[in-house]
């Protein structure tokens, strides 16, 4: 985690998944543990954070959140409330493909 709050007002945090996960599977446990993360005062005071999620050294997604536009439900899938918040820079095909068989949507530039 590197926190440039009082520079810029960003956290980024740089996530290694086991490889036991499918990539899909890794970027939604990070998706739904970002929820609870989001909900921290130091993640309220960002204008954005950086999330990205490496696996056996590789990049498989990279996400911003915007924390303003952050909302919690506990009726609602974690996973959805942070991509609703978030902008997905990159993401692997096999993400993308995992995002869209379990209706996941993902908002990208």
């Amino acid at each position: 985690m590197t926190d440039a709050l009082e520079i810029n007002d960003h956290i980024t945090l740089m996530i290694d998944m086991p490889e036991s996960n499918t990539m899909g599977l890794a970027f939604q446990h990070v998706a739904n543990q970002t929820y609870e993360f989001l909900q921290q005062e130091s993640a309220k005071e960002a204008k954005t954070i950086g999330i990205n999620i490496r696996q056996d050294g590789t990049k498989i997604a990279m996400f911003t959140v915007h924390p303003d536009k952050f909302e919690e439900n506990d009726e609602a899938p974690m996973a959805q409330l942070v991509l609703d918040a978030s902008i997905v820079e990159m993401a692997l095909p096999e993400v993308e493909e995992y995002a869209e068989t379990t209706d996941l949507k993902l908002k990208k530039e």
